[in-house]
């Protein structure tokens, strides 16, 4: 995790939400406050393939990445600030035209300076896409620090419209 140093004021960190959205194209933004703290958001691709789904209700077009499905693997997705750091790994497919969907999530990690946490929820919400909402996968947790219980952070996963990308809320 990086040493960053984060605003305190929760309404501040949620004005900026909508400016620390990751994707694709966008898989790092760095927000930095008037007061010189900063939140740093990340989306990682760490491994790509291109295998046939297992899932026989899916007819891809090709079996090439952006031509009828990719399927990723090993996505990374992660948000930090010197108070609060989360990740985890995550495996989609993206069905070219077609519901893309969340296969896995797993390897979670949680560190909080100077605090403990207690996980409240890693799982899959919504593994397949639909026609009102995307397919979705969160980590939220609740933060205790100095004896105080905190809010509960998130950070979640979308798949769908055949593109990804993360949202957190801390």
């Amino acid at each position: 995790m990086k040493n960053l140093k984060t605003e305190k004021d929760p309404e501040k960190v949620e004005a900026i939400q909508d400016q620390l959205k990751v994707s694709v194209e966008e898989p790092v933004k760095i927000y930095t406050f008037p007061d010189g703290s900063v939140i740093k958001r990340e989306l990682q691709v760490l491994s790509e393939s291109t295998t046939q789904p297992s899932d026989s209700k899916i007819q891809p077009l090709a079996t090439s990445c952006g031509t009828g499905y990719c399927t990723y693997t090993k996505i990374l997705i992660r948000e930090t600030n010197n108070v609060v750091g989360a990740e985890f790994k995550a495996d989609f497919t993206i069905v070219n035209g077609g519901n893309d969907y969340i296969s896995r999530v797993y390897d979670y990690n949680i560190a909080v300076n100077g605090g403990v946490y207690v996980l409240e929820k890693f799982e899959i919400n919504r593994d397949t896409e639909t026609l009102s909402y995307s397919a979705e996968a969160e980590l939220s947790f609740q933060v205790q620090i100095a004896g105080v219980h905190g809010k509960t952070h998130r950070v979640k996963l979308f798949v769908g419209k055949d593109k990804y990308w993360s949202e957190a809320n801390y």
